[in-house]
């Protein structure tokens, strides 16, 4: 009888031989060939008697392990069971023209497709299961039990392209980030737009906040400037790349309310060309002359209806002398610029204080005033004050004149040393700690705090004079006293 299988005991035929004894009628477990008798449906089972077969009123086959004869076999009697398995193949798919898979499908090696695949609902894959695109693998995208990822692991680039009007990244309904096709870049905080791109540039939202404890840099391109507008194009700050600042500047150099610069003896028509602060109204500015600018301050006249120049601040400095801190005021309506003839105050490098009027007020209104009484300082104490003559150890940080051969002429100066004021009245005493920045923080760094006077080289005159007078007096007073006594 033809079989499927590769083998009588493992194909679908099996063939089970048994030698009966005396009397025996049930026939079960292994036979001759080792297989162990076993069937599902015994309308698929043949039994053979010494080579006849059996009718199936010859035997019973109920119980799928063994088979009962109706009458006793004799001892020697060859037993032969032939058991055919059953089998379907009614979901078979055909190689040729395919078919529908109804049920669950388990693939326990690799289904490999060369053709589409149509998914009608999900494609379910566990945690770390990675969808892999490209020949190598490149592209994959997975779930990790926490997070979800696109990742290129090749060394490409990764691109997104779209065939609509833009791209939209976003957290259910809120947006995280916008790209539009020939247009703008756009960038979300909780759903409000903080950033976008525009042709001419970018525009933020609100402010540019540098992180906690780093430096925020805005760079231009070599020689580029940074400027800062408002409303619109008006312009009102600009950091040129020469390292130059301006604030509100209307087109041209001349017209800056703001200006810095580190020029030095310059001929351009800049506001104040050798200034290193410029502040003006309008386009007014100081002349430049031959001077070297530390702050000026100017105001502009526009006709008719002219005002008062405001102030103007000037150091001047030359190579070999001193300079000087000024302020000019004018008090008429005069559309000229500020000279050195409207000087008022001069500071010079000596630290001496000029004026055109020499008297200084102090606030005294007694109505700002409370506890008031009479003073009359002890004459003892003023006595005890000693104007000295002193020379600086540093000379040039003290007012002293730098010649041309870089020396520093040393000069003889008037007043007194704070440590003798400390021991006679700490009012006229202030202590001011020195920077270890300063040229002369070596001389004092073992106690910075430096002691300062209120009194200086003109108190030290009328001090010495007032001493010298009290002597007089003293004197007089003891020869009074010896007259009166007729001595």
């Amino acid at each position: 009888m033809p079989y499927i299988g590769v083998s009588p005991q493992f194909g679908v035929r099996r063939k089970h031989t048994y030698t009966a004894t005396a009397g025996q009628t049930i026939f079960t477990g292994a036979g001759s060939e080792g297989a162990t008798l076993s069937y599902t449906d015994s309308n698929f089972v043949d039994v053979y008697q010494n080579g006849v077969k059996l009718g199936d009123a010859d035997y019973t086959s109920t119980s799928g392990t063994q088979i009962v004869l109706t009458q006793a076999a004799s001892v020697d009697d060859l037993v032969e069971i032939i058991v055919f398995d059953a089998f379907s193949i009614a979901d078979t798919i055909s190689k040729a023209d395919g078919g529908t898979f109804d049920g669950n499908v388990t693939m326990a090696g690799t289904l490999a497709v060369t053709g589409e695949t149509t998914l009608a609902t999900h494609l379910n894959m566990g945690d770390n299961d990675k969808i892999k695109l490209g020949a190598s693998g490149d592209l994959e995208i997975y779930h990790d039990t926490n997070h979800s990822y696109v990742e290129d692991t090749g060394t490409g680039e990764l691109r997104l392209k779209t065939n609509g009007t833009a791209i939209r990244f976003q957290h259910g309904s809120e947006t995280l980030s916008l790209y539009t096709e020939d247009g703008s870049v756009e960038l979300y905080h909780d759903d409000s737009k903080k950033f976008e791109t525009t042709s001419s540039g970018i525009i933020v939202n609100n402010k540019i906040q540098g992180a906690s404890g780093e430096s925020l840099t805005i760079e231009s391109q070599s020689g580029g400037a940074v400027i800062f507008n408002s409303n619109g194009a008006n312009e009102r700050l600009r950091i040129a790349s020469s390292g130059q600042v301006a604030l509100n500047k209307n087109q041209t150099f001349g017209t800056y309310a703001f200006w810095l610069s580190d020029a030095k003896n310059s001929s351009s028509s800049t506001p104040c060309a050798n200034s290193g602060i410029t502040i003006a109204n309008n386009d007014a500015q100081p002349s430049a002359n031959d001077y070297h600018h530390g702050i000026t301050f100017a105001g502009h006249y526009t006709a008719p209806n002219r005002t008062r120049v405001g102030i103007f601040f000037q150091s001047t400095a030359d190579a070999h002398t001193g300079g000087a801190f000024i302020i000019a005021t004018r008090g008429a309506a005069d559309a000229s610029e500020l000279t050195f003839a409207d000087q008022k105050v001069k500071i010079g490098s000596d630290g001496n204080f000029q004026a055109t009027d020499t008297s200084i007020s102090s606030l005294s209104d007694g109505r700002l005033k409370q506890n008031i009484e009479n003073f009359q300082y002890d004459l003892e104490k003023f006595k005890k004050f000693q104007p000295k003559t002193f020379q600086w150890k540093n000379p040039e940080w003290h007012g002293g004149t730098v010649k041309e051969d870089g020396t520093t002429d040393q000069f003889t100066q008037r007043g007194f040393v704070a440590q003798d004021i400390e021991k006679i009245d700490t009012y006229w005493l202030n202590v001011d700690p020195m920077d270890s920045q300063h040229p002369e923080y070596e001389l004092v760094k073992d106690d910075p705090n430096v002691k300062t006077s209120k009194l200086g080289k003109k108190d030290a005159m009328y001090v010495s004079v007032i001493q010298q007078l009290l002597t007089k007096i003293e004197a007089l007073e003891d020869r009074i006293t010896v007259l009166e006594k007729g001595e």
